[in-house]
């Protein structure tokens, strides 16, 4: 069985908080305008997923991996592959800093 880090429990806990202030504040909309609720309900859905996420980033304190590394464990590339953050390391590095690869 995987084990669960605190940066995964902190991502549901801030996702709940704000799904019940979503579909709270979505309940005062559906009331006043009916007819934009539904767009309003999956955008106020969407952005409450990212800032759970963003938040939880910022309470962890979770550092991505920086170019300068040439062993990078995975639980630091938020999400992205090897190669992917390779290619981002390359696309955004003076073309000095290249010689090393």
């Amino acid at each position: 069985m995987a084990d669960v880090g605190w940066f995964e429990i902190w991502i549901v806990i801030f996702f709940v908080v704000g799904t019940v202030f979503a579909y709270r504040i979505g309940l005062l909309v559906e009331l006043r305008w009916p007819a934009v609720s539904g767009p309003f309900f999956v955008s106020l859905g969407l952005t409450v997923l990212v800032a759970s996420w963003m938040v939880a980033v910022q309470v962890t304190g979770k550092q991505q991996a920086g170019c300068d590394e040439v062993y990078v464990s995975m639980d630091r590339l938020n999400g992205s592959s090897r190669s992917e953050f390779r290619e981002r390391c390359i696309a955004t590095s003076k073309p000095s800093d290249l010689a090393w690869r």
